[in-house]
């Protein structure tokens, strides 16, 4: 019952972001592998000009691309995949090279959108630490169970014990 929730946020989202910028079909799109992928299958809903100015992470774009395959578009999954890595890599989410997230000392709140976990794994993160102590390496971090170990692996650059 949640993910359908979810997933109508973030289309409500977007499709308020959509509605307060002026229509100019794709001009703001680079150049760069996917972006005609990009025009066919997002623009057969929706103008995509909020687009620029959305900067989601990996994550966020593959949520968001998922609901509107969720919803109907018409895409196979190596386009799907095509459009993630364009939008990803044109409009991704500029990270913070300096700033790391010290997972036995952040807040579950902190840990999830540092790095781009659900609540429930970061929620799990702390629950793990509370009653075995802190991490000492990322070996002692897999062992939370419920995680998902490509997520962690992805962010442990952004990691710190």
């Amino acid at each position: 019952m949640k993910k359908p929730m979810k997933t109508l946020a973030r289309i409500a989202v977007l499709l308020f972001s959509l509605s307060l910028l002026p229509a100019v079909w794709g001009e703001d799109l680079p150049p760069g592998e996917g972006r005609e992928t990009v025009m066919r299958v997002c623009t057969a809903c929706h103008d995509i000009d909020a687009v620029p100015r959305l900067h989601y992470s990996r994550e966020g774009w593959a949520n968001l691309v998922s609901s509107m395959k969720d919803m109907g578009a018409d895409a196979t999954d190596a386009e799907l995949t095509q459009i993630v890595n364009y939008l990803a890599k044109n409009f991704g989410k500029v990270q913070q090279a300096a700033k790391k997230i010290n997972v036995n000392s952040a807040a579950a709140k902190e840990i999830e959108s540092a790095l781009g976990l659900t609540a429930k794994e970061s929620e799990l993160i702390v629950a793990y630490r509370i009653k075995n102590g802190n991490f000492k390496d990322m070996d002692s971090l897999m062992k939370v169970e419920g995680l998902d170990a490509a997520k962690i692996q992805s962010a442990k650059d952004q990691i710190e014990f």
